[in-house]
């Protein structure tokens, strides 16, 4: 009734006496890789001794999980513990399975999936219980445990909501204060967005190519380049919103001056 546990090992054994494959795997990938000074092949390699304990990890070679190489050489440093100590059961399947923390996740999911489906037809069935509304968390580390809630629309979602932000500003602000404010929403979490008006007239461009053209705005105040009540569109495509688009609206409001954080 649980699902498959991370595989977490004790530093004291996998150091001192290992018991399973899986400890002589997480010996190799934790205390001997850092201990390589340089790694060519699987076979040739450069590395402080074990035995060395003055000589700190020189760490000079960053592990890639998808390198046969550097896999190859985990798998055989394995391997070679195992045999000192008369462990079987290390195969260069399980070194995977260990170094990348594999878990069998498709095959568990089908199942609780499918648990969940024949649950929900039971009630509807009978009505013995609350259908499931829209959302539904498994915990199943430990023991078995679900909790369902109604999990509420973010009108303002700028990928599916449809109420715009209000910014309130005083006419007079230039577009440079509003392009600051729109960079520092804590809600947002804006880098370098693009903005234009609800009827697709481009205020600023962030793009390479385009943005000299449009930089001339940031000392214009707003009221010369939208309406109060001005709904713009703000995209940014490796920022928060990835492919979605927010919407400001902006309110002319006498005295609403945004004052910029100070830089540390």
């Amino acid at each position: 009734g649980t699902m498959t546990p991370p595989k977490v090992f004790q530093s004291c054994t996998i150091a001192s006496i290992p018991r399973r494959p899986e400890h002589c795997i997480a010996y190799a990938h934790k205390m001997q890789w850092p201990r390589l000074r340089s790694l060519k092949t699987a076979s040739e390699y450069d590395m402080v001794s074990m035995e060395d304990k003055n000589t700190p990890d020189p760490n000079g070679v960053k592990l890639d999980k998808d390198d046969v190489e550097h896999m190859s050489w985990i798998f055989n440093r394995a391997a070679e513990r195992a045999k000192k100590f008369n462990i079987e059961g290390v195969t260069y399947n399980l070194t995977m399975q260990v170094v990348k923390n594999i878990i069998p996740a498709i095959a568990s999911t089908n199942a609780l999936i499918s648990a969940l489906c024949v649950s929900e037809a039971l009630k509807v069935l009978t009505w013995c219980s609350f259908g499931l509304n829209n959302y539904f968390m498994y915990m199943g580390q430990d023991g078995i445990y679900s909790r369902t809630w109604d999990y509420k629309k973010n009108p303002q979602c700028p990928v599916c909501g449809s109420e715009p932000i209000v910014y309130k500003m005083d006419a007079d602000s230039k577009f440079d204060l509003f392009y600051q404010r729109l960079k520092n929403d804590p809600v947002l979490k804006l880098k370098n967005p693009s903005v234009s008006t609800n009827e697709d007239k481009a205020l600023f461009m962030s793009g390479k190519a385009l943005r000299s053209l449009y930089e001339e705005n940031f000392e214009k105040k707003i009221s010369e380049l939208m309406q109060d009540q001005a709904i713009l569109r703000i995209s940014d495509p490796r920022g928060g919103l990835g492919k979605g688009i927010a919407k400001i609206k902006i309110v002319f409001e006498k005295g609403a001056i945004y004052v910029p954080p100070k830089e540390d």
